[in-house]
């Protein structure tokens, strides 16, 4: 299993949030992806709202979940479990009520976008960073 964290332009430089991206028939190579997306939890829309009338320059950011590189795919209750911890660590120690989340799975990989700006407007930037041999 591979995780990345990839930085996110500002809103005005990109213009549309996660969830459109997420639930797209093609990637942004425009490659049909196989299967189609399945959302996991959240609302694609109302998370794109969110990112739409925020004032933060960074209101979200997203993950990606790879399993491509595993000789046996874990079962989607395991795939449940770490995506359910990785979002603990995203969350930046606040409660869960106090972020919006979005999961899409895509097959090989998941999806997921964390709005953390439900607290305040002004919440800093969370972007984590790792090193390549962590």
């Amino acid at each position: 299993m591979k995780i990345r964290i990839p930085p996110i332009p500002p809103v005005t430089v990109v213009g549309s949030g996660p969830g459109e991206y997420f639930s797209r028939e093609k990637n942004a190579r425009g490659i049909k992806r196989d299967p189609a997306p399945r959302k996991l939890f959240g609302d694609a829309p109302h998370f794109d709202r969110l990112v739409r009338f925020s004032s933060a320059a960074h209101p979200h950011l997203h993950c990606v979940l790879s399993y491509k590189s595993e000789r046996v795919p874990p079962s989607r209750k395991t795939k449940d479990q770490i995506m359910k911890m990785l979002l603990a660590l995203l969350r930046g120690g606040l409660a869960p009520d106090k972020v919006y989340g979005l999961g899409m799975d895509h097959g090989d990989h998941d999806h997921a976008a964390v709005f953390r700006h439900l607290v305040t407007r002004d919440w800093p930037r969370f972007q984590p960073y790792y090193h390549d041999n962590d």
